[in-house]
């Protein structure tokens, strides 16, 4: 969910920071996790084919998430002067994030064209990792 009202697709598995934002909203079973907070979506599949009705829908919940805009006046933002301090203050703080989209299932196809950062695909007892070069550097450092 962003700070606009905007929610993704459902999300198999998300990594947030519990203390960045104690806020949970639950609607019956779903739970519904700010933005601001979010670390990483993971989306898991069993067996899966690489066929163009899968790839849609693939490239439609990276979308989904990508579309989630953070606010400047998140109750999840630093509070200004806290960070750097006052004498500071004209820095900003952080102002976006965008979590990291991780897709793992069991196959051959890694789906890095849908639009994600990390795909994990198991075959024959062989774990394979691929990374998008952008979120590697990301990771690691320029």
């Amino acid at each position: 969910m962003d700070s606009f009202g905007h929610c993704s697709k459902e999300v198999d598995l998300a990594v947030y920071d519990e203390q960045y934002t104690p806020y949970i909203f639950r609607y019956g079973t779903l739970k519904f996790i700010p933005i601001e907070a979010v670390a990483a979506v993971i989306e898991c599949k069993s067996k899966i084919t690489k066929s163009d009705k899968t790839k849609a829908a693939l490239k439609d919940w990276c979308s989904s998430i990508d579309n989630l805009k953070t606010g400047k006046n998140s109750i999840t933002r630093i509070v200004q002067g806290i960070h750097y301090g006052v004498k500071y203050k004209k820095y900003s703080s952080q102002t976006s994030t965008t979590p990291i989209k991780i897709f793992c299932h069991i196959g051959k196809s890694d789906f890095m064209e849908c639009g994600f950062d990390i795909t994990l695909n198991a075959i024959e007892n062989r774990l394979n990792i691929k990374y998008n070069k952008n979120i590697l550097i990301y990771l690691i450092g320029s």
